[in-house]
């Protein structure tokens, strides 16, 4: 299990030295494992800070560097503060760290001015993309060297739009076309030089970044992934569908899901799994609907190898007998009824936080559901779950309108992504929007009750302190 760097140390509290020391203990790291191969890859300086990637095989070993922050160190605050489960009393006292005991119960304060690893991890991944992205400039892209070039450099951009939108989801308002110009965004690191002060943008120039980058990555990266830590156009397409369907344009969400689906929709017929086995899922990296694959900081409270979360009731309560999720992705109910979480998408105890058919098909599913297509909306969605249920029981859904159906498929989303990343937190701050689907999130802890309401700015995470400090950004209000 990754360790959770959220840790009140104070060692490496500052953003802009936690960056530079990732960077560096990387760049080294990349050093120690290449230099029987490439002993001149590096120029290797006496200041560890100005170690500097020198070739397209340099860049394309940062980008895929195992000990990174790229596919490893997405944020698991969203997991803390969604709905999909709850912790005791004890347990939340035992937690070890703020953020988690605030996140669970949505506190004005979640950093306490400790060290933020959901936004530094973020952001020194995107100090990585823009050192690949500045470097490879200096190389002259020839017929030889072009598939690599092009790779690398559609990879880093793929990258840091994957990296702003999982601090989008956090830090930012949610997207309101009638408000996002002027609404805070994020700010916006699109060169090397992490020193420089940089200030936040709108929600629509976030937005707009995500989706330039992609458009660049595009033409640039294969249309299936190499290996699923890599980007393709699969993924481009993957992330593009998220980012449309936040933005509420849900042409665009369909069509994106589509391409994504056109490449590959293979789906794990889940009869083939045993409902007894401790980790059932596929593992990675032979998991077939996986396209692109990160996993989120663990944080203790939601660790699936002990009896710590335990999932909401309702929530069990809404699989039907015959499927399989509800055996595949949960413990049987101890003797207090209480359930575990024990599914990890990727088959090991990290939360997986990257992009799958499945996902894609309940966006396109959704997105159909939203443009009056129903009789395709419950056809997309039959076609995931015919594949969760036991064999020969399950009978295709219909809905009497697109209401109907986009209520199914909502819930179906929920069935299924119920501990993948971010996602639920995502879901719910995105539909809070629409009365039908807004929630009130409710905890008890130590005999007090806490609530979080729908549309409650606290679903905005507060910026760290030290990036407030350094920066005299402005910060978001809780």
């Amino acid at each position: 299990m990754k360790k959770n760097k959220n840790s009140n140390k104070k060692i490496a509290n500052h953003p802009i030295t936690y960056i530079l020391l990732l960077l560096s203990c990387l760049l080294l790291s990349i050093i120690t494992q290449s230099c029987n191969k490439q002993n001149e890859w590096l120029d290797i300086k006496p200041n560890k800070s100005d170690v500097t990637p020198s070739t397209i095989e340099n860049y394309q070993a940062l980008l895929d560097a195992s000990d990174g922050p790229l596919n490893s160190s997405t944020p698991g605050i969203g997991l803390v503060g969604m709905d999909n489960y709850y912790i005791t009393s004890a347990t939340y006292n035992a937690a070890g760290t703020f953020a988690e005991r605030n996140g669970h119960i949505w506190a004005a304060d979640i950093w306490q001015g400790a060290n933020a690893s959901d936004w530094n991890d973020m952001y020194a991944a995107i100090a990585v993309t823009n050192i690949v992205l500045d470097g490879i400039k200096s190389i002259p892209r020839t017929t030889n060297n072009a598939s690599a070039f092009d790779n690398v450099q559609g990879s880093a951009y793929f990258h840091r739009a994957f990296c702003y939108y999982q601090l989008a989801q956090l830090f930012m308002k949610p997207y309101d076309p009638a408000t996002a110009n002027s609404d805070p965004g994020l700010p916006l690191r699109i060169n090397s030089d992490i020193n420089s002060i940089v200030q936040r943008s709108s929600v629509s120039d976030t937005y707009d970044q995500m989706t330039n980058d992609l458009q660049a990555a595009e033409s640039l990266v294969p249309d299936r992934p190499v290996y699923q830590t890599r980007p393709s156009k699969q993924a481009v397409y993957g992330l593009l569908a998220k980012i449309y369907l936040h933005k509420g344009n849900y042409t665009l969400a369909a069509l994106n899901a589509n391409k994504s689906l056109l490449i590959s929709e293979k789906l794990v017929d889940f009869n083939t799994l045993s409902t007894s086995a401790t980790k059932p899922m596929p593992v990675f990296p032979t998991h077939p609907e996986i396209f692109f694959y990160t996993t989120a900081t663990n944080y203790g409270i939601l660790s699936p190898s002990s009896s710590r979360c335990i999932v909401d009731s309702e929530l069990i309560k809404s699989y039907a007998a015959n499927d399989l999720r509800k055996t595949l992705f949960f413990t049987t109910p101890n003797a207090t009824g209480q359930s575990f979480f024990k599914g990890q998408y990727s088959g090991s105890n990290s939360a997986f936080s990257g992009l799958a058919n499945n996902e894609m098909l309940l966006i396109f599913a959704e997105s159909q559901a939203r443009l009056q297509q129903v009789t395709e909306a419950m056809a997309t969605l039959n076609k995931l779950l015919i594949k969760r249920w036991k064999t020969g029981t399950f009978v295709s859904l219909t809905a009497t309108s697109a209401q109907d159906a986009l209520k199914k498929i909502v819930d179906e989303k929920r069935k299924e992504l119920p501990f993948t990343g971010s996602n639920r937190w995502e879901e719910l701050r995105r539909l809070n929007r629409e009365p039908v689907f807004a929630k009130t999130l409710i905890r008890n802890v130590n005999n007090l009750s806490y609530q979080l309401a729908p549309n409650d700015i606290r679903y905005t995470l507060p910026i760290p302190d030290q990036e407030i400090r350094l920066t005299g950004m402005v910060q978001n209000p809780r």
